[in-house]
């Protein structure tokens, strides 16, 4: 995408691009981007820009949150220029000892290792700026709705059933994953049998739905009709799959917002879009940085952060605000 051709989405006036006076936010929303392009035909996708885009047109009116680019200093996206006309743009340094440990004589090592710094120095610029909550993005993800409004509704009226839910006092809201991949979203993808309860409660809804519709048009009721059904709907449901399913949520508009749900997850995978508490946010970058891990990706490493906290809670909201349009991935640069 040309410049010229980005200048006709971006408008600063039209997206209702805000300045915050404010001492502190509800929401810092960082996005992180690198330089990506297709090796074999060098097409560049320019996904930060549709990042920014998709998040400034859902927060456009809030004074209380503020949006900014992290760009990787060692592999930079090359389109901070142009997006540093509407939002805060900063370069992700390695800090201290990490500036000469990128492992030059293994590759793979070398491109966790980046993906790690350039993770911890985004959350480390978060730092500047005061906030309840920050949310961090990486490039290749738009939002699907007004997700701002919708994690108002969602810390307000949804975080305290969770919280009771745990074992332990004092507990607190420490991540809420705000995507994760479709293959992870499955009937069978869980450590617990949760999922399996949701399964049959989808089924016990559609067979009771079909058995009262076939009551009201035949005037008579079989209980063979309902093995039936039950087996049926059981079999359409596993063919359609989870990932299906929990789209028929976002068909419930007319309900706002209740047809989400959060629920506690202890899944490692995925930094697609994630938000943190702020004071946790800072904790773990300090264990980003201390921690050495050769050759782990960020997403594990975030995973044994969480272990190693006792009062902080880990979740998961479904469906998924966002949405993930990547297909080239950064790493295949920086292995060159």
């Amino acid at each position: 995408m040309s410049t010229t051709s980005q200048n006709q989405y971006f408008n600063s006036s039209d997206l209702g691009i805000i300045t915050n006076n404010n001492e502190s936010y509800r929401y810092v929303i960082a996005i992180i981007t690198s330089y990506r392009s297709d090796i074999a035909t060098g097409y560049k996708p320019h996904y930060a820009v549709q990042n920014l885009l998709s998040v400034i047109q859902h927060t456009k009116g809030r004074s209380d949150t503020v949006v900014l680019l992290c760009d990787s200093y060692t592999n930079p996206s090359g389109d901070a220029q142009f997006i540093s006309h509407f939002v805060p743009v900063t370069f992700v340094r390695p800090i201290g000892k990490h500036s000469t440990l990128l492992l030059r004589e293994y590759p793979y090592w070398r491109r966790m290792h980046q993906q790690r710094l350039d993770y911890a120095g985004c959350l480390n610029e978060t730092r500047r700026y005061s906030s309840k909550y920050t949310i961090l993005l990486e490039d290749d993800t738009l939002a699907r709705s007004d997700f701002t409004s919708l994690l108002d509704f969602v810390l307000e009226f949804k975080t305290s059933g969770i919280l009771r839910e745990s074992t332990v006092e004092d507990n607190r809201l420490g991540i809420i994953k705000l995507y994760m991949p479709t293959w992870m979203q499955g009937f069978a993808m869980t450590d617990d049998n949760q999922r399996v309860v949701e399964l049959f409660q989808v089924v016990f809804v559609l067979t009771s739905l079909f058995n009262l519709i076939q009551y009201i048009v035949t005037g008579f009721w079989n209980f063979n009709n309902v093995i039936v059904g039950f087996v049926y709907f059981l079999l359409v449901t596993l063919a359609l799959g989870r990932q299906n399913v929990l789209q028929f949520r976002w068909w419930l508009e007319y309900l706002p917002y209740d047809a989400f749900r959060l629920v506690t997850s202890r899944t490692h995978c995925s930094t697609t879009a994630i938000l943190y508490d702020s004071q946790l946010a800072s904790l773990l970058a300090d264990y980003i940085l201390d921690s050495w891990q050769p050759g782990t990706p960020i997403d594990f490493i975030i995973g044994q952060f969480m272990e190693r906290q006792l009062f902080w809670i880990q979740c998961l909201l479904e469906p998924s605000p966002f949405t993930h349009i990547g297909r080239i991935v950064t790493v295949q640069e920086l292995g060159n």
